[in-house]
């Protein structure tokens, strides 16, 4: 069978540069049955260490809800020594390790708290006494205490992660981690505290771990050995946020470069892959962030371009306030003449739950237009994405995915972008599937339409595909399925192999391992071309 070629150039006319696509930004894992629902690392670094020792008791509140969930101090173990010991302050609180200590973990190991005690010891000392007669006589006694290390995995200086589950405010166990480091003197038990993190959606943790992925996409080749490149979003949160895009090569795994993006104040939502900056044709990368404030109300929107070969910061393009982003994707058919095509981005006012797309221009960041695709909360919009035109008036369309609320059914609603009018709404999923993601992928049938892959995992869990629809016919052409160890984000497509065909990239999570995976696999054949694990 001869695979059909992606042939975008012919379709969207002069402006549609054959192009790698990223994947729209639905924030964070899909869990239960919102495909909206947030997962992330939140990591807490203090700017002074924590002292521990027989006269500082310090409680950690591991989610930052206002209640304690583990202390760290000293306490009596019998009549012949002391400990310094972890804490729980709810009885739901477990920690790793073993009888009565705590596990040591090295810095990427998997955090398994299944110990269930009220304190766990991570230092000990024992002492007793040693009496002797003085000058030869027993009518006087000469005593002397000795003090040595007894069990604990942290004496003797000893540093790393001490893995913990604990009950949140939310009533949910979450597991975490806490970097602590003993003291050097078993008659001074003593430690710090340096930092903690959790995972907040009750998955699976490595110690150390203090980074999220929030999106990828796949890049033309950087490094100069004729393989195609990966871009991954990777979000730090804690107090504030930190974002960074890791550059790895796609053939060797090898990091190419990290860089910073956006800023501590935002938080990254989504990132695409643009083919044309200013007109000159240079790759880009767009960045999407919200700023927030403590009651999460929308302070600022930015998109933020950046040059992936050199890192170099190109423009920041503001966008309204009014809806919280969800979805980020360039547009490259060029809709007000400045021959650089537009950005879009899919936001959600969070009074009423109206969706809307703003349009913007690449190169000067002025208005295009704004289309309201969702009415209400009744419709939630989860991703977007584009075909060609497809009523011709010479329009690109806009793609979203969006699911009714009643009946938990999703469906393409297919906008025209020159007058911001429904053309068509296409049935894709019944309620049984979740919806994750949606990316164009290249007219595989040769039809003269783009067609779309929408990423779905089912509700019980056993199964993700890639669902292929045709949006001039109006139905599915295939599915292709992917390992359903992990658990959904987003969708990226990009030709992979340089046949022609952008091939379909899944990025997940494995929630027992906290392994972040990449699969990619074939839109036409299925095959598997390449899984990609993140470390």
């Amino acid at each position: 069978m001869t695979k059909p070629r992606n042939n975008e150039d012919g379709l969207l006319a002069a402006h549609l540069a054959k192009r790698l696509t990223a994947y729209s930004a639905a924030a964070g894992l899909v869990l239960a049955m919102s495909p909206q629902a947030e997962s992330a690392i939140h990591w807490f670094h203090p700017s002074t260490p924590f002292e521990v020792d027989h006269s500082h008791t310090k409680t950690i509140d591991m989610d930052n809800d206002g209640t304690g969930d583990i202390s760290f101090g000293l306490q009596p173990m019998g009549k012949t020594f002391w400990s310094l010991a972890v804490n729980r302050k709810n009885a739901a609180g477990r920690f790793d390790g073993t009888g009565r200590l705590v596990r040591r973990l090295e810095k990427g190991s998997m955090v398994t708290p299944s110990l269930d005690a009220d304190a766990a010891v991570l230092m000990n000392e024992r002492y007793f006494t040693t009496c002797y007669p003085a000058n030869g006589t027993n009518t006087s006694i000469i005593c002397r205490w000795w003090t040595v290390w007894g069990d604990g995995a942290f004496n003797k200086e000893a540093k790393g992660y001490v893995g913990v589950k604990f009950r949140g405010g939310s009533g949910k166990d979450y597991n975490g981690w806490v970097h602590f480091t003993g003291g050097n003197d078993p008659a001074d038990l003593s430690g710090t505290i340096d930092e903690w993190a959790y995972e907040d959606s009750g998955g699976a943790i490595k110690a150390g771990a203090v980074t999220s992925q929030a999106a990828h996409a796949f890049l033309s080749d950087l490094s100069g050995n004729g393989s195609p490149e990966l871009a991954l979003l990777q979000v730090t949160q804690g107090s504030s946020f930190g974002g960074s895009v890791l550059i790895r090569d796609i053939a060797t795994g090898d990091e190419i470069r990290q860089v910073q993006c956006l800023g501590p104040l935002f938080r990254p939502v989504s990132m695409a892959r643009i083919s044309n900056v200013d007109g000159n044709g240079n790759p880009a990368l767009a960045i999407l962030g919200v700023r927030e404030n403590a009651a999460k109300e929308i302070l600022a929107v930015r998109v933020e371009l950046r040059n992936p070969a050199s890192g170099e910061l190109i423009r920041n393009i503001g966008f309204s306030k009014g809806c919280r982003p969800v979805a980020l994707r360039w547009l490259n058919r060029d809709m007000n003449g400045s021959g650089v095509g537009e950005l879009a981005v899919l936001g959600t006012h969070p009074d009423g739950g109206r969706s809307m797309v703003e349009i913007r221009d690449l190169l000067t960041g002025a208005l295009v237009k704004r289309i309201t695709v969702g009415p209400d909360s009744t419709v939630e919009s989860i991703g977007l994405s584009y075909s060609n035109d497809l009523n011709g008036n010479g329009s690109q369309e806009l793609v979203v995915l969006q699911r009714k609320a009643a009946t938990q059914v999703s469906h393409l609603k297919v906008v025209d972008t020159g007058t911001g009018r429904t053309i068509k709404t296409i049935p894709c999923l019944s309620e049984s599937w979740i919806p994750v993601d949606i990316a164009s992928i290249g007219d595989l049938n040769g039809n003269g339409s783009l067609e779309q892959g929408v990423l779905a995992r089912s509700a019980t869990g056993e199964k993700v595909v890639v669902k292929i629809m045709d949006l001039r016919a109006g139905k599915a052409l295939r599915n292709v399925s992917f390992n359903s160890a992990f658990l959904p984000q987003k969708l990226a497509a990009g030709d992979i192999n340089g046949d022609g065909v952008y091939d379909l990239g899944v990025l997940g999570i494995n929630l027992l391992d906290a392994t972040t995976g990449i699969e990619i696999r074939d839109p036409v054949t299925r095959s598997l071309i390449k899984t990609i694990l993140i470390p």
